[in-house]
């Protein structure tokens, strides 16, 4: 057959299934090597080749060698990326007789999958005498997300021995970062009695995921009331763009924080919005680095209306007197 007389798309299918044929073999050869006499080196070699091409046809041949220590890492690992149904539940139906290290490295591979099927399992080992079963769980809740998932965790979170409670709140805020209930999450985990540190992380989530309460939010942080929220607010009021945020902010520029005062005026300058009473209220403040920030702000936008206002008045007073 001439190939100059091929379409460029049948001559395309034509090499696609010469290279199924030869992945196809490549695939059996690995398959037969697992199933072998070979050692671990040369088994773990073949599980590395097959989570590059292995399909369903080489689940069996993995799933048999996921309660060998000396594999069962590479076995896991090859079936962690396949798509194919087979590769999730050969994970899943490993973790009845395995324990240990390897158990704990199925419960992640499963995590990584984000094997929703997987919850059922994972969830009861939140309260097991396992530590280490109970923050690979944790984490791999966090990863695979929904319902069932955040149900599981948030039931743990102020339940958890010490050692475990740090992964139980990474695998909250994990799902909050993906779920669509995710403000309520950071809600939870603001009014909890955790780390300041997750208070933190969990007000910002909140200001990021929560556009209609994110103004009154922000102003009650910049007053500076509860360190935590006040940490969160520096930052998310300097990254984004909202109008409505920051006019309610400059709306009560004199009730916030000195630090606060600044972080509007660092935002107003960097989205070009221009407010003149909160600029009068910065350059009339009796703090230094409020008046200074007034000050650059003002330079950064070309608007000396507040400064032109103060001399004014200042020369007023200057001739009553």
């Amino acid at each position: 057959m001439r190939t100059d007389r091929l379409t460029p798309r049948l001559l395309a299918c034509i090499l696609a299934l010469g290279a199924m044929d030869v992945r196809a073999d490549g695939e059996q050869d690995l398959i037969a090597t697992l199933q072998s006499a070979a050692g671990a080196p040369e088994k773990c070699a073949a599980c590395l080749k097959l989570r590059l091409i292995g399909t369903a046809r080489s689940v069996p041949a993995l799933a048999a060698l996921l309660g060998d220590e000396r594999v069962s890492h590479a076995a896991r690992h090859a079936l962690e990326p396949m798509a194919c149904p087979e590769a999730g539940a050969a994970l899943r139906d490993a973790l009845g007789t395995a324990s240990g290290n390897v158990k704990a490295g199925l419960i992640d591979s499963l995590g990584w999958r984000r094997q929703a099927d997987a919850v059922p399992l994972l969830a009861p080992l939140l309260a097991g005498a396992d530590t280490n079963l109970a923050v690979a769980a944790a984490v791999a809740l966090g990863r695979i997300g929904g319902q069932d998932a955040l149900d599981a965790l948030t039931a743990a979170r102020d339940t958890a021995p010490p050692d475990v409670r740090p992964a139980v709140i990474e695998g909250l805020l994990q799902c909050a970062e993906r779920g669509p209930s995710s403000a309520a999450i950071y809600r939870g985990l603001y009014e909890a009695k955790v780390p300041e540190h997750v208070r933190t992380a969990a007000y910002r989530g909140l200001l990021l995921s929560d556009a209609p309460n994110r103004a009154g939010r922000m102003c009650e942080a910049l007053k500076g009331g509860d360190p935590a929220a006040m940490r969160a607010a520096l930052h998310v009021v300097r990254e984004i763009d909202d109008a409505t945020m920051l006019d309610a902010c400059a709306g009560t520029m004199a009730l916030l924080s000195p630090e606060g005062q600044i972080a509007v005026l660092d935002a107003m300058a960097k989205s070009g919005r221009p407010a003149p009473a909160a600029f009068q209220a910065a350059v009339e403040s009796r703090h230094p680095a409020v008046r200074m920030a007034a000050f650059q702000a003002m330079a950064e936008m070309n608007d000396v209306s507040a400064v032109d206002r103060k001399s004014t008045r200042l020369n007023s007073s200057h001739v009553s007197q």
